[in-house]
């Protein structure tokens, strides 16, 4: 039987910035609830069916005066998935997400949710603000800051803690020296308790006067996947052009390190750079006798300073740029982009649901400086800015990789990051995305994301690192986003560039805005067996296990009934791990007692106990099972009294057993020892056999007189003295 069940927390933290004149407000920690049954809800199952199921499935949700509403749905190449928020009193709780995903045999998936308990909960009774005072608290606060609103103020329910509810008002707002779109929650008295930068994702230069990266925002109203497409050109025509691109970038193509002449030097160009640029050819634009970089996955818009970028057009479908030239990060960010996309939707299933259209300034100052690469989802707009600061952001294929991968994970579950370990998820996922690309096209440095981009501040992070869950989280997304990236490629490694990909590209639709790296793991593993039933579960787990994110899956097998002298294999699709020491009791019959899947020849009905002591996960796990032992003796029938079995019964391990003739009306049995002192007598009517249990006698011999009728026979058995129960 299986005896560990997989379960997660999902921890749920929320940042804040209290404004200086407001009340400081301490966001406590809380655990979310996460579920990976499988168990069949239908097909063309309605959104009401859904939402009244996943009523039923949390208690809490069928409290008085609380309702969910739909905020995502969205289809995946394997299913379907639904976004809820709670609410009450039919304001929108902050924060909030139910989660549930089926696979299109209408199966469900799994259930992530982080819903309110409101029975003990202190509520804000007062009437419910009009539309009028809402939009006038917002209008002043906005006012007193000098900036102005993207979205309807909306009003909500914001919990600072598990007990106590506060009504606020919900807006977004940016405004001069304030490029960051920052999402505010007002209180009735016109000050902001939280606040947030939201639409932003990021990867930063190690230098302290720089930022760091913000979190996103929680969308309050329905989600849906972006419709607003760069616009294409009617007379568009798709023909083959060749340029130069990096492969992934001069150091792995090279096989160097950051140094000599394998340095930005100002965006300069040099003999040893040229001569690692590569040929390729790309799918490019004619439209008018002109030939330009657009694709149905890209389009280029010189979106931020420096506004110096005209579109990069030729006169013939060659793009052929050296990386002093402002043209050839245009050319090593098409190439790539539509290279990755192209490798996705070539994969074993449908991934159209990834294939959209993207704006791209591959020149671009971003809210955070010159030397960040962004991706902005803009209200279904998104785009991407790389940074020229330093080394062009855009001329490492890791970077452009990387940040879009943070595009195909909004294009799946939506601008949904809350927590830290959601958003170290969220870095080391798209770290992945990048290694698994950059180490297909060269095997030199891959564990190093971003070396030659960050190789002039010698700041890189790791995709092949030592660190473990939960001991090596600090809550900082740079540092936790390690393990993820690193157990990744670890599968990899076992499974291979497509399958990890497709895995991990799949997982994108169940994560919610409080996801933890360990739930991460058992969405992996469900995204494995909905892609390959279950096949590669073995492979992958090993990997999972070693990183902390997996408890082992110890399985001492199914309870069964044997013959007695049958010899049986126990345990189930058990793990080999690495560093681990395993223990099955009683060890008596059972041979290779210290192995997970041992042989054993049980004379009696016995449980079978394994412990598995994994030093590498540093946790102890048990299991067990019962066998049961029948005598299943011949059934032709004897003319003659027998006694059989005596060999287990001299060495204590069963019973002795008397056989009689067919038809045999009354049998008697008597036990003597060797002085001839009577120690046992047996009375049984007819002929069934007749069992002389082994625990009624100590060590000795001992002399048995069977009366079969009118038959008599007197035969001797023995018992060891060397027998240890």
């Amino acid at each position: 039987m299986r005896a560990i069940i997989y379960f997660l927390l999902l921890l749920f933290t929320l940042p804040l910035t209290a404004l200086a004149a407001d009340p400081t407000i301490t966001i406590k920690q809380r655990d979310a609830r996460a579920s990976f049954d499988t168990y069949q809800l239908g097909q063309a199952t309605s959104i009401e069916k859904i939402k009244q199921h996943v009523i039923t499935r949390i208690d809490f949700l069928q409290q008085k005066e609380v309702q969910i509403k739909l905020i995502h749905q969205v289809e995946s190449f394997y299913g379907f998935h639904y976004t809820f928020q709670q609410y009450f009193q039919d304001l929108p709780i902050y924060g909030t997400e139910i989660k549930i995903s089926l696979d299109k045999k209408g199966q469900v998936l799994s259930l992530i949710e982080n819903s309110y308990d409101l029975s003990n909960i202190k509520l804000p009774f007062q009437e419910k603000s009009s539309p009028q005072q809402i939009a006038r608290t917002s209008r002043e606060f906005l006012t007193q800051k000098d900036i102005l609103a993207q979205s309807s103020p909306q009003q909500v329910l914001f919990f600072p803690n598990e007990k106590t509810a506060i009504r606020c008002v919900q807006v977004k707002a940016a405004g001069p020296g304030q490029p960051i779109t920052t999402q505010y929650l007002i209180t009735d008295k016109g000050t902001a308790i939280f606040e947030q930068a939201v639409d932003l994702y990021c990867q930063t230069a190690p230098s302290s006067s720089t930022p760091s990266c913000q979190h996103p925002a929680h969308n309050t109203g329905l989600w849906t996947s972006p419709s607003a497409q760069p616009e294409s050109k009617a007379a568009c025509i798709m023909v083959t052009g060749k340029g130069n691109a990096f492969m992934p970038n001069p150091l792995s193509s090279a096989g160097v390190s950051y140094g000599g002449n394998y340095i930005d030097n100002n965006d300069a160009n040099n003999a040893a750079l040229e001569a690692e640029l590569v040929e390729v050819e790309m799918q490019v634009c004619l439209e008018n006798d002109e030939f330009s970089l657009q694709s149905q996955y890209i389009t280029f818009q010189d979106i931020n300073f420096p506004y110096d970028k005209p579109p990069v057009v030729s006169g013939t479908p060659n793009f052929y740029y050296n990386r002093s030239q402002p043209g050839f990060e245009f050319v090593n960010t098409y190439f790539h982009i539509n290279a990755f996309q192209n490798y996705i939707q070539a994969l074993d299933y449908d991934l159209s649901q990834l294939k959209q259209s993207i704006r791209i300034d591959p020149r671009s100052t971003t809210p955070l400086g010159d030397d960040n690469s962004v991706f902005q989802p803009q209200n279904g707009n998104p785009q991407i800015l790389y940074g020229p600061g330093n080394i062009d952001d855009a001329e490492d294929a890791e970077v452009v990789i990387h940040e879009y991968g943070h595009a195909l994970s909004y294009f799946a579950n939506g601008n949904n990051r809350l927590s830290a370990e959601r958003e170290g998820l969220e870095e080391g996922l798209a770290d992945y995305f990048s290694t698994s690309y950059s180490r297909n096209l060269s095997e030199f440095g891959w564990e190093t994301v971003f070396d030659w981009d960050a190789g002039n501040f010698g700041f890189d992070r790791s995709a092949n690192s030592t660190k473990r869950y939960p001991d090596d989280v600090n809550g900082e997304k740079y540092n936790d986003c390690e393990i993820w990236s690193s157990t990744l490629m670890d599968i990899w490694e076992v499974l291979g560039r497509e399958k990890t990909d497709l895995i991990a590209l799949g997982s994108l639709y169940q994560y919610t805005a409080t996801t933890n790296l360990k739930a991460a793991a058992n969405i992996l593993i469900a995204m494995e067996r909905a892609i390959y039933q279950g096949a590669y579960f073995d492979q992958m787990a090993p990997s999972l296990i070693a990183r902390g994110l997996l408890e082992t899956a110890i399985d001492a097998g199914q309870d069964r009934t044997i013959c007695l002298g049958d010899t049986i294999q126990l345990g189930g699709s058990n793990i080999e791990l690495l560093d681990a020491d395993i223990f099955w009791e009683p060890s008596l019959s059972v041979i290779e007692s210290t192995s997970l899947n041992p042989l054993v020849n049980p004379d009696r009905p016995t449980w079978y106990y394994l412990t598995v002591q994994d030093w590498n996960n540093r946790q102890t796990y048990e299991d067990s099972v019962f066998i049961d032992v029948k005598y299943c003796f011949d059934s032709t029938p004897i003319d003659a009294i027998q006694i059989v079995n005596t060999d287990r019964f001299l060495a204590g391990r069963g019973n002795a057993i008397v056989e009689v003739p067919s038809g045999t009306e009354q049998v008697s049995i008597e036990v003597f020892d060797a002085f001839g002192h009577r120690m046992k007598e047996y009375k049984q009517v007819g002929d069934q056999r007749i069992e002389i249990p082994s625990n009624d006698f100590g060590h000795g011999i001992y002399l048995v007189k069977i009366t079969a009728d009118d038959i008599q026979e007197v035969i001797k058995i023995a018992k060891s003295r060397n027998w240890q129960d």
